[in-house]
């Protein structure tokens, strides 16, 4: 896949989206825990509460002591204030203590608390007053807001003073595993994302240097093609059979050296992203024979045959001449190269739905099923064991 830098912000904006998404989703998590806690600790502070009305209610002597301060504390007015406590407000709460502790204790309930009692005003039910706080510096609204009192009495009210430290430290290990995983998720994004800017910037100088370097091959190469033909022409060389057979060799090896650097060049240029099509109308079926053609020696060197069926009815197409007569040269080549004995090669044409088909069958060694699946990888080679007499890069079927 071919690393744009279009695709590189899609990249980024998904992972971002994912990211935010993981944040989310862990904020969630971690609310939902402390929801929870929160949940279970008062289900069973309330539990505790209802042992601790069961056991003043329980006490009658208890009960009348309450009663008595209710009803002497009836007389007095006024709106969210405490009342100072007497001395038999104090000996009533420190019963009250007792049974608390008591209860605590058998629920193996350790946290620190206060307690007060609020009783209610004789003119505004929904009002309330403070008889007694066993923590005379705290205000008063904390025990009237408290949602933690006794169900049937309502006069016995708690407060945990380290309850959100409490619930902070229940849900510590959930906090500090969220807080990693966003951590390394954020890092491992990050050096994702600069491992792909520092791929994709060496994936460039990869390309211009290849580009670069087959620039440079062309120069010797037509150099080499322009001496040969004039030692060809010169009649001061030795035209003996052997000497001819050595310039044959050049030409024929220079000339696919040169095919084999046009190859690098074209899969170059399709990679840097700037590979555009000079299209025209070209005639499928001449091109197919211009083709064939520039194999006709060397089919005749291994007694081979180009077998053409050329049947389709439209075959002028609105395409690039130069890449489509290299498609066709690439696949007969490959034919040719690894054709077990005398190359036999079909080529066919038909009519398509919209278009036409072009085939191409030839009587060659075949590739492995498992191979297959990789033959358009640039510088793929199916395997033959140790043996490679045919020699190649790879880039043919990658550039077809």
């Amino acid at each position: 896949m071919k690393l744009t830098t279009a695709k590189i912000y899609v990249i980024i904006t998904i992972t971002s989206i994912s990211l935010i998404g993981v944040v989310f989703v862990q904020y969630n998590w971690i609310e939902g825990a402390l929801s929870l806690e929160q949940e279970k600790f008062e289900n069973r502070v309330n539990t505790m509460l209802a042992e601790i009305d069961d056991g003043i209610t329980s006490d009658c002597t208890l009960s009348a002591d309450l009663a008595e301060i209710m009803e002497a504390h009836c007389q007095t007015c006024g709106r969210h204030k405490s009342i100072p406590p007497d001395e038999h407000t104090h000996e009533t709460a420190g019963q009250i203590q007792a049974i608390i502790d008591s209860v605590f204790i058998d629920h193996n309930f350790s946290h620190d608390y206060e307690f007060g009692l609020v009783l209610p005003s004789n003119h505004d039910p929904k009002d309330s007053r403070i008889a007694f706080a066993s923590d005379k510096s705290l205000e008063p609204a904390v025990f009237e807001d408290s949602r933690y009192q006794s169900e049937r009495t309502q006069l016995v009210r708690l407060h945990f003073p380290e309850e959100q430290q409490y619930f902070t430290s229940q849900i510590f290990l959930l906090l500090g595993l969220s807080v990693m995983i966003i951590l390394v998720l954020s890092f491992s994004f990050g050096y994702v994302i600069v491992t792909i800017h520092k791929q994709k910037k060496l994936s460039e100088m990869k390309n211009d240097f290849i580009n670069n370097l087959t620039h440079e091959f062309k120069t010797p190469i037509f150099s080499i093609s322009l001496a040969t033909k004039l030692l060809k022409k010169s009649d001061d060389i030795n035209r003996s059979s052997r000497d001819i057979n050595y310039l044959n060799l050049i030409k024929n090896e220079n000339k696919r050296l040169r095919a084999q650097v046009d190859k690098v060049l074209q899969i170059s240029l399709i990679d840097s992203g700037n590979f555009k099509l000079t299209r025209k109308k070209v005639d499928l079926h001449a091109l197919i024979d211009q083709v064939c053609d520039t194999f006709s020696v060397i089919l005749e060197e291994k007694g081979g045959k180009i077998h053409k069926q050329l049947e389709a009815s439209h075959h002028v197409l609105h395409s690039d001449e130069t890449h489509l007569s290299n498609v066709i040269y690439n696949l007969i080549d490959n034919g040719i190269k690894y054709a077990a004995d005398k190359p036999e090669i079909t080529i066919a044409t038909s009519d398509a739905d919209n278009g036409l088909c072009l085939r191409v069958k030839d009587n060659g060694i075949g590739i492995d099923r498992e191979a297959q699946k990789y033959i358009f990888d640039k510088f793929y080679r199916a395997q033959t064991g140790d043996v490679h007499d045919v020699k190649g890069f790879g880039l043919g079927l990658s550039y077809v």
